[in-house]
């Protein structure tokens, strides 16, 4: 039997999760090592948002840790409305 496709996320979710990860980085800063921003939709409105960053100990493989991690809400336009505190550490 054929395996089932898997539905992609609308355009739409893609567009706000990017839009989130700018506004995350816009009130946290930058961090130095910064690997990647992960925006994972939960349901309705509200994200996950983990801020990734190279561990630079070991130079054989890639370790990252998650020093950053936001439950977050956005409106319909995808701007933050509430959720945790998001404190300038970075810049």
């Amino acid at each position: 039997m054929p395996a089932l496709a898997k539905e992609k996320e609308p355009v739409e979710k893609k567009v706000k999760t990017f839009d989130l990860t700018n506004q995350v980085l816009d009130l946290l800063g930058t961090p130095p090592n910064l690997y990647k921003v992960e925006s994972k939709h939960l349901f309705g409105n509200w994200y996950r948002v983990n801020v990734r960053v190279k561990n630079t100990s070991n130079n054989l493989v890639t370790v990252t840790k998650i020093p950053h991690s936001y439950f977050l809400q956005t409106d319909n336009q995808g701007k933050l409305v509430q959720g945790d505190e998001i404190v300038k550490v970075y810049g």
